[in-house]
C-alpha cells in the first residue's frame, strides 16, 4: 500500500503539496489546484517541477502543505 501526493521539485528539494491520497489518480486530479495555489503564494514556483509521487503507507506520513488551503481533508 502507498500514499500518493502532489509534489513540487525545486533543485534538490521536494515538497509534498497535497495528500496523502489513496490512489495516484486522486493525486493527479489535484495537481492543477496545487500548482495554481503554489503560484499565488510563491512567485518562484513558476520555475519548479510539479507532479505526483508516493511513499510507502505509514501512519506517520506527512500531510500536504497546502491541504487546508485547497480544502482537502485527506490522510
Amino acid at each position: 500500500m502507498r500514499d500518493y501526493y502532489v509534489s513540487l521539485v525545486r533543485g534538490p528539494r521536494i515538497a509534498l503539496l497535497a495528500g496523502p491520497f489513496d490512489t495516484e489518480e486522486q493525486a493527479r486530479n489535484t495537481v492543477d489546484a496545487a500548482v495554481k495555489l503554489a503560484n499565488e503564494y510563491d512567485q518562484w514556483s513558476w520555475f519548479d517541477s510539479f507532479g505526483t509521487c508516493s511513499l510507502p503507507r505509514f501512519p506517520w506520513n506527512p500531510k500536504g502543505k497546502l491541504n487546508s488551503k485547497i480544502g482537502l481533508d485527506v490522510g
